[in-house]
């Protein structure tokens, strides 16, 4: 009988790891695409513009082939940038 329970308590317990496991993968995947492909959509403009077209010396859609240093900078713009502006906005109407 021990051993029953003990057989049902790993598969559920194995089987509630998996699950977290995928919620984890799940999260971490839209993170990466939210971060990397709207961040860069975002910034890349803004940047674009506030450096008189020097930098980023890649292209719009050549995220792809692009140092991560310059990556995480057009990230941050494209990301911050939207969170600040709707904050002000708001600020201004009260």
């Amino acid at each position: 009988m021990e051993d029953l329970i003990e057989t049902v308590v790993k598969v559920i317990g194995r089987g509630a790891l998996g699950v977290f496991r995928f919620l984890v993968f799940l999260i971490w995947a839209s993170f990466e695409f939210t971060y990397e492909k709207i961040g860069w959509w975002l910034g890349w403009p803004v940047v674009r513009l506030a450096t008189f077209g020097r930098y980023p010396s890649e292209g719009f859609l050549n995220d792809e082939k692009t140092k991560p240093l310059s990556l995480l900078f057009v990230g941050i713009t494209g990301i911050t940038y939207p969170i600040i502006s709707v904050y002000l906005l708001v600020q201004s109407l009260k």
